[in-house]
């Protein structure tokens, strides 16, 4: 059954508002960030030069395009990415949870794990500290990686800069972890990126997953193991997080 459930009216801005925004995409802002902006707002728009953009409230007071590309991601992470991990302490639970998947399907330690859309290295960080420390960090983001290089943590890592949208390096690899990385993608484009991530796991290689939502292509691309849904804390509220195991099954 479908329900309605928000109702969202337009409203002309009341004061001037001041906010800071992206200089590096030509066209239009990757981000704006507010300071004033009421936490009931959940979307505002724009105009340059009479054309008209949409942007929806992303993290604290950021403000992201409704209609985005890679590019968009790469300037906005690279934007907080100094202060990336005081906006998602819920991470490191997630970390957990990827750890006792690792754990519970005999995963050895030694096994080189690709950590895509890696961010600051929340995940990593808390995998190395449990014993697997051969790690590949890939994000879209300098910035991000940059934080993620300066953790002793990590010191043993590797690391490279990489759209998952186009490539990410290695190959047959046994196993490739994803958290919050995918769910802002187009049906095509995440379709794409997890025909790819198959192309790059060995037979029986290791998928797993964590993120806001599930889509059928993860079943048409991996051989599920096991899939659920799990609740979080964050900063905005509680939230239903999604995972999914999966293995690189030539027949499919």
């Amino acid at each position: 059954m479908i329900k309605l459930h928000r109702l969202y009216h337009s409203t002309v801005p009341d004061k001037d508002y001041s906010f800071r925004y992206d200089l590096n995409n030509k066209k239009r802002p990757s981000w704006l960030e507010f300071n004033d902006m009421s936490k009931n707002v959940q979307f505002v728009k724009i105009t340059i030069n009479e054309e008209s953009f949409w942007y929806r409230r992303y993290f604290e007071n950021y403000f992201f395009p409704l209609v985005s590309d890679s590019r968009d991601y790469e300037n906005y992470y690279d934007e907080i990415a100094e202060n990336y991990n005081k906006m998602v302490p819920q991470n490191k639970k997630i970390a957990e949870f990827i750890l006792n998947f690792l754990r519970k399907y005999d995963i050895p330690s030694e096994t080189e794990i690709i950590d895509l859309g890696a961010g600051t290295g929340i995940v990593a960080v808390e995998l190395v500290k449990n014993g697997y420390n051969n790690i590949v960090l890939v994000d879209i983001s300098e910035e991000c990686l940059n934080v993620a290089k300066k953790l002793k943590e990590l010191d043993n890592c590797k690391f490279i800069k990489g759209d998952m949208n186009e490539d990410f390096g290695y190959n047959d690899n046994k196993v490739i972890i994803c958290s919050m990385s995918l769910y802002y993608n187009s049906e095509k484009e995440l379709d794409n990126i997890l025909k790819k991530i198959k192309s790059k796991l060995a037979e029986r290689g290791w998928f797993i997953c964590i993120d806001r939502h599930l889509p059928n292509s993860f079943n048409i691309n991996f051989k599920e193991v096991e899939s659920g849904e799990f609740f979080l804390d964050t900063p905005t509220g509680n939230f239903k997080y999604f995972y999914f195991i999966g293995q690189n099954d030539k027949r499919i």
